[in-house]
């Protein structure tokens, strides 16, 4: 449980960009930002390639996970790329003995609309299930399905309830 918001925090995703070809909105970074200023957000504008294609991306995001207790893992990244992310953090912060350490996932109602979102339906689900069976065996991941990003404030809103309660949280749909 986050009773300070001193908690090292590290968030995929750039708080001042857009989505893909959606420049009327915001990202869900942008919505962390606002709930959570002290984080740290990692994109590939200011260095950071979050795809783990090779050794130096992933010892880059081993040491990024080593030096926080939280990770919001927020951005879009094809082939399986949250789910990687999901996973290298969670081996990281068990290797490394990491006490609660938090994954946040950030899901999709693409999940629930397969024959509309084909292969992003199924990447989105393959986080959801990863982040329940890790859930399932204790570990701090929570897993946030949400509707699109016209609400962006209130995904930050949720994250930051997600980390401060009480039970903890490891499912939640936010509805608009």
């Amino acid at each position: 449980m986050v009773h300070d918001i001193k908690q090292k925090i590290v968030c995929s995703g750039n708080p001042d960009g857009h989505p893909d070809d959606h420049n009327w909105q915001h990202t869900v970074a942008h919505g962390v930002r606002e709930y959570l200023p002290d984080t740290k957000f990692v994109h590939s504008s200011n260095g950071y390639d979050l795809r783990l294609w090779d050794d130096q991306r992933r010892n880059s995001f081993v040491e990024l996970i080593k030096n926080s207790t939280v990770f919001i893992n927020a951005s879009k990244i094809y082939q399986l790329g949250q789910l990687q992310l999901l996973n290298l953090a969670y081996d990281t912060a068990i290797q490394n003995r990491i006490q609660d350490y938090t994954i946040i996932n950030i899901g999709s109602t693409a999940e629930f609309d397969p024959n509309q979102f084909e292969m992003y339906s199924i990447e989105k689900n393959a986080l959801k299930e990863r982040s329940r069976q890790l859930a399932s065996k204790g570990f701090r991941s929570s897993h946030i399905t949400i509707g699109n990003l016209d609400h962006v404030m209130d995904i930050g809103k949720t994250i930051k309830l997600v980390l401060e309660h009480d039970p903890f949280l490891s499912m939640v749909k936010i509805e608009h």
